[in-house]
């Protein structure tokens, strides 16, 4: 378990988690995040809603979001969607409906994770 740097409560909590922590910092469940568009701030491009979170396993956080990646016509034949990640320190801003991230949209879409 981790616990928060400003007030040193656990950060994980499976069972009734709280609104808000101590600290003030809000907590959402993934159902409420996946129902979030995420905007790119820097072009303006609508990315989808969120499909996936990957977690930093010693650290027990979220290490990144992943979102659904472009399709070409051989992955859509075969039903396979590739995601794209975008590391949780790029996340600008969660709000009531989207999340805004501020990623390179030459490196997002070259896969690279950042």
């Amino acid at each position: 378990m981790s616990a928060c740097a400003k007030c040193s409560l656990r950060t994980v909590n499976l069972r009734g988690i709280p609104a808000y922590n101590g600290c003030g910092v809000v907590r959402m469940t993934f159902s409420e995040l996946k129902a979030k568009e995420v905007i790119n701030i820097s072009d303006g491009a609508r990315l989808g809603r969120v499909i996936d979170i990957v977690f930093e396993q010693d650290a027990a956080c979220v290490d990144s979001i992943v979102v659904p990646g472009q399709r070409c016509f051989s992955d859509m034949m075969k039903g396979v969607r590739q995601g794209l990640p975008i590391k949780w320190h790029s996340i600008k801003a969660i709000g009531a409906d989207v999340i805004l991230v501020d990623v390179d949209p030459e490196k997002l879409y070259a896969g690279a994770a950042f």
